[in-house]
């Protein structure tokens, strides 16, 4: 698990053997309610070949995602540099700064 982006927690899940083409259902240890309010929190998960097969190895990756719990939140107050405030604007993934 990542807090801000830096590790604070990890280790392996105990999930039964998951058909091809098929889904499961995994309860995560974790206390959300512990959360700091003002941290992101974020948690990546990977799919891993249990046993050795004729085409990879034991632990070859299969599949991988990464879960935010808890986003980021923006402070609304922007810092000022002298007497005059940056611009920010932005949409979607971009931000812009200037000023």
């Amino acid at each position: 698990m990542l807090e801000n982006g830096r590790e604070v927690g990890s280790g392996p899940l105990d999930v039964e053997p998951v058909a091809p083409r098929r889904r499961a259902a995994v309860r995560l240890p974790v206390d959300v309610s512990k959360f700091d309010p003002d941290k992101e929190y974020a948690v990546g998960i990977e799919a891993r070949l249990a046993e050795k097969n004729v085409w990879a190895e034991q632990g070859h990756v299969l599949a991988s995602e990464q879960f935010v719990l808890q986003p980021w939140r923006f402070s609304a107050a922007v810092p000022t540099v002298g007497k005059k405030a940056p611009q920010v604007s932005g949409s979607g993934n971009r931000v812009v700064v200037n000023g």
